[in-house]
């Protein structure tokens, strides 16, 4: 399980040195320490930033420090009455979402009623896993006309109890709080359970020295025998019955006796605590009230008192009664509560209501030296039932059933998924162009709809004007991408079918506009990018997408080769994936690239999806050489697809006339557009100059009747390919589908083929080795028809009904998980809050930023080089070593410019890096950090702006500076010397 907690019940100033702050550190501490192979992440608010380094300190022996997340915060949240309504309740929705990206099995909010901090509490709404509070006690609401009287106070209170009562797990800290909630909630029994209680291990018997006992009675101002009280002062503690009770003890008791009140009491408590006293007949040295002891001195006067008594009416747990019984001092208790189960014996016990049932026990007891020490012998051995190991194992054991009963009561949903509700179906908008454009996806897309409209209500978006097949136009409305960028609010779900040609134009714009899954059929986009740019259609959009995806190597190549050779050697895709709402892809080898280009991490979340293939009803294969105009005792060999030098044409030309010039029966077919560059001029040349000229062909675009025509009438087919750029070939899948013997090299996603489906060259290969597979097929036919089997055997990987059930299943999935799909419910959220749009706009502007930082969501880092402190006219080796950086990509990161403007806020420094590597100038930037990020600022430079302050404070910069490296060794760096290193998380100068 992978179990999230909430710990700023150990940062508020209300809580973090009271109970529940002591009770919460101690139990999650070795909570930790017992959750075996369970991954426990905790989550602390920058609000109390002065807490953040000692928790994380408490807890670097336990857990990652990775594993404990900053959730940033705005301030003023306190949300008792109307001042702070709009500021907490976006708070509440940015913290929903910060939960939600940490994916909770079982999430625990150790604190949820806090009512006068800074803090955001809550469960994580919707959690397709299991939320859990702790349970202290339901005191306030018991006797809300004492604690609840104010109306603002009861609102929100009684909010408080509904999450109480939505939560899945509540761990009470002792079993009169359990039945509480049974019974004024009325929740199920079975969602509660007692993990009870423990303290620490400091408070136990101890040997006072002489000396030790005087300095303690003289601090205070201690007699030689006295009872003790520690707790506090207020309505359900009931010291005001203390107080009277004690007064009616024996005059021989109070002679030789004190009542001695521990706890930190404010001027106007002190005056009233004095004025009850005095009522009561106590002299003034008979009641001490010592104001606030320091933990040893507390543990010291347990061990020091004759008697300990807590008669408090209500208690979650009462650990005063725990801590004295386990320090050896004879304990007396209420018989209220949660008190008799924490001291474990009915004659201990007193009426808390009644002043005299309390005297009678303190009489009792203390003129009873043998009743003394039998109630510290018991009280030592009922302490040992108690202990944070007991309570951290009970924990355990409650989130582990409840995660396995969770599982198990979803099992017949995850047996057979239903990806979506039944009725009424989910409305998606499909965006993809379709027959007739000439493209593979449009194809593709035909193929997909009409299982897919199994699980949703399907519109097509295309700026086409017409779709040429009857059952696109019978079942699916069509509409233009004008018409969905103004109603796309209309849709639940959208899905993108994003290639690599000018088909796809539209839908740069509208996935920004609109996020949705993309299913990434090529994994370079390069190509449509320039495409757009070049011509006019969108001026700047390649130049801008490249900067994005690989910053100043990109454009470097772009100043100094071209745009041609930029397009060929970057993907530039990043932008897509970025506003992806999930992506598909369909082969390993789009994550292996995505790995190279943008570093660990991007394409773990991808779906990869077997490329959806239709079973073709070919025609016989002599009928179909009969229409294509074919001798019937003619070997056909065949190549499908675009025809370019990527599909290595030539290579396939050279091989087939290496062993088939001369065969009068053999054919080479080039199903597909010939290119137009240089290798397929080279490619018509070639086959204009050969003897067996006539006998092979080029066909153009072919027909989907076309197509399957040569399909059937093909003895071998051959799918080469070199210089993969992450898409999956639909054309070996094709001749597979089909039952057609297949010859391929295993480059790109064609090496994920399994053994056996077809005859695999290497990767490289060479001229001899692709002939002679070819002869070998074609002299053997019990080969031919073995490999056609196999082929067949593979195709139901690709059946259409099962990728289309599939597509549903990740299509809800990235819905109800992706960051994009949140933010985009967060945003709906935070609009729909009472009093937004009287916001003002630095109050949103805070808000986003805010978003911002709380954003999880991968990115490939950057490394922001900060050179205000350079002089304006750098040397040329500075100038050298800069380039260098800008240009040397190094372990995925990047390096940015930033210097400071008059103001003392930073900015990207476009311009001077142009200026140093000599290139087209781009425009200056805004900085916007993200987590994860590092800043590099020079150690003469000046102070770092408010805003580097605040981003570390955020957790958002991973290092702040080289405090650590002498000004030398940065000035033997800045000349070439030596190298900066970006590590995984750190930044290091090395030789």
């Amino acid at each position: 399980m992978r179990i999230v907690i909430d710990l700023q019940a150990c940062q508020t100033p209300a809580t973090r040195n009271r109970g529940i702050g002591r009770y919460t550190l101690s139990h999650i501490q070795t909570f930790v320490k017992y959750a075996g192979n369970h991954e426990v992440f905790i989550v602390l608010s920058n609000n109390f930033s002065e807490t953040i380094a000692p928790l994380k300190a408490m807890f670097s022996d336990l857990l990652p420090e990775d594993n404990i997340k900053v959730f940033c915060s705005l301030t003023q949240l306190v949300d008792i009455g109307s001042a702070n309504s709009w500021r907490h309740l976006a708070m509440q929705e940015v913290y929903q979402d910060f939960i939600a990206m940490l994916k909770p099995d079982v999430f625990l909010h150790t604190s949820i009623f806090d009512a006068l901090s800074e803090g955001v509490t809550g469960i994580l709404n919707g959690n397709p896993g299991l939320n859990a509070i702790t349970l202290y006690d339901l005191i306030p609401y018991r006797y809300a006309s004492h604690y609840l009287a104010d109306e603002s106070m009861r609102n929100w209170y009684l909010k408080k109890l509904q999450l109480l009562k939505n939560a899945d797990i509540l761990l009470a800290i002792s079993e009169a709080s359990r039945l509480e909630a049974i019974e004024l909630l009325n929740i199920a029994p079975e969602r509660i359970v007692n993990i009870s209680s423990a303290i620490g291990d400091h408070f136990k018997v101890c040997e006072l020295s002489e000396s030790r006992k005087a300095a303690l009675r003289e601090q205070y101002g201690l007699s030689e025998r006295f009872v003790l009280y520690t707790g506090g002062i207020e309505f359900r503690k009931n010291n005001e019955r203390l107080i009277e009770a004690y007064g009616q003890l024996p005059k021989s008791i109070r002679q030789t006796c004190q009542l001695v009140i521990v706890c930190n009491v404010d001027p106007a408590a002190r005056e009233r605590v004095l004025r009850i006293a005095k009522g009561a007949g106590l002299s003034p040295r008979e009641l001490v009230l010592t104001g606030f002891v320091p933990e040893d001195d507390l543990v010291d006067l347990y061990n020091l008192a004759t008697l300990f008594v807590f008669p408090a009416f209500h208690e979650g747990f009462g650990l005063p009664a725990l801590e004295a019984m386990a320090c050896g001092v004879p304990t007396l208790v209420s018989n209220r509560s949660s008190l008799p189960e924490v001291v474990g014996r009915a004659d201990a016990q007193f009426d808390p209501f009644d002043p005299a049932s309390i005297a009678e026990a303190i009489a009792t007891t203390l003129e009873n030296p043998e009743r003394l020490a039998e109630l510290s012998r018991h009280g030592l051995e009922q302490a040992k039932r108690f202990s944070w190991e007991r309570t951290a194992k009970l924990t355990l054991e409650a989130f582990e059933n409840a995660h396995r009963a969770h599982i198990e009561e979803r099992t017949g949903q995850l047996n057979g998924v239903k990806a979506v509700p039944e009725w009424p179906l989910p409305k998606l908008a499909f965006v993809s162009p379709l027959p007739p454009s000439e493209s593979g996806i449009a194809d593709y897309s035909a193929e997909l709809l009409p299982e897919l409209a199994r699980y949703y209500d399907i519109d097509v978006i295309t700026p086409q004007e017409s779709l040429s097949q009857h059952w696109l136009q019978a079942n699916y409305p069509c509409h233009t991408p004008e018409w969905f960028a103004e109603h796309h609010q209309q849709y639940d779900r959208v899905l993108y079918q994003f290639g690599n040609s000018h088909f796809h134009s539209h839908m740069f714009g509208l996935l920004e506009k609109r996020p949705g899954t993309v299913v990434l059929h090529d994994f370079y986009l390069s190509g449509i990018l320039n495409y757009l740019q070049q011509s006019g259609v969108a001026p700047g959009s390649f130049d801008e997408a490249l900067y994005l995806a690989h910053g100043y190597p990109g454009i470097s190549v772009v100043a100094r080769e071209g745009y041609n050779e930029a397009h060929q050697r970057f993907p530039v895709n990043l932008a897509v994936i970025d506003h992806a709402q999930g992506l598909i892809v369909h082969s390993e080898h789009s994550r292996e690239l995505a790995t190279r280009f943008y570093g660990p991490g991007y394409g773990d979340d991808w779906a990869s999806l077997p490329l959806l293939r239709a079973p073709k009803q070919l025609m016989d294969a002599q009928e179909a050489r009969q229409q294509l105009g074919l001798p019937p005792d003619s070997q056909i060999v065949a190549s499908f697809g675009f025809v370019a030098a990527t599909k290595l044409n030539n290579e396939l030309l050279d091989a087939w006339l290496a062993t088939q010039e001369n065969n009068p029966r053999a054919y080479l077919i080039f199903v597909g557009r010939n290119s137009l560059d240089a290798s397929g001029q080279r490619l018509v040349q070639r086959i204009q100059g050969s003897s067996a000229r006539q006998r092979i062909r080029i066909t153009g675009f072919a027909s989907v009747e076309d197509y399957n025509r040569w399909l059937a009438a093909a003895d071998v087919t051959v799918q080469l390919r070199g210089g993969s750029r992450g898409e999956t070939s639909a054309a070996v899948l094709d001749c597979l589908v089909a039952g057609k013997p297949l010859i391929y090299n295993a480059h790109g996603s064609a090496a994920e083929l399994p053994e056996g489906v077809a005859c695999r060259l290497p990767d490289i290969f060479t001229i001899e080795q692709l002939s002679a597979a070819i002869e070998q097929l074609l002299g053997n036919p019990q080969e031919l028809a073995d490999l056609g089997a196999a082929a067949i055997a593979y195709r139901e990987r690709h059946a259409p009904a099962e990728i289309a059930r599939r597509y549903a299943e990740m299509i809800e999935h990235y819905a109800r998980e992706h960051g994009r799909a949140n933010r985009r419910r967060l945003i709906q959220r935070l609009r729909a809050l009472p009093g937004h749009a009287e916001q003002v706009p630095t109050a949103l502007t805070e808000l986003a930023c805010v978003i911002t930082q709380n954003t999880d969501q991968l990115h490939v880092p950057v490394c922001y080089l900060d050179i205000s402190g350079l002089s304006a006219e750098l040397s040329v080796a500075e100038r050298q070593a800069i380039a260098r950086l800008l240009l040397e990509k190094t372990s995925h990161w990047r390096i940015e410019l930033i210097e400071r403007d008059e103001n003392g806020d930073y900015f990207l420094a476009c311009v001077k890096a142009c200026e140093i590597l000599d290139i087209p100038a781009r425009a200056d930037l805004p900085l916007l950090t993200r987590a994860g990020d590092a800043w590099l600022h020079l150690e003469q430079a000046v102070a770092p702006a408010r805003q580097y302050a605040r981003l570390r404070r955020t957790g958002t910069l991973r290092r702040a500076d080289l405090s650590l490296i002498t000004p030398a060794a940065l000035s033997e760096w800045l000349m070439g010397n030596t190298v900066a290193v970006v590590q995984e998380d750190s930044l290091e100068l090395s030789a």
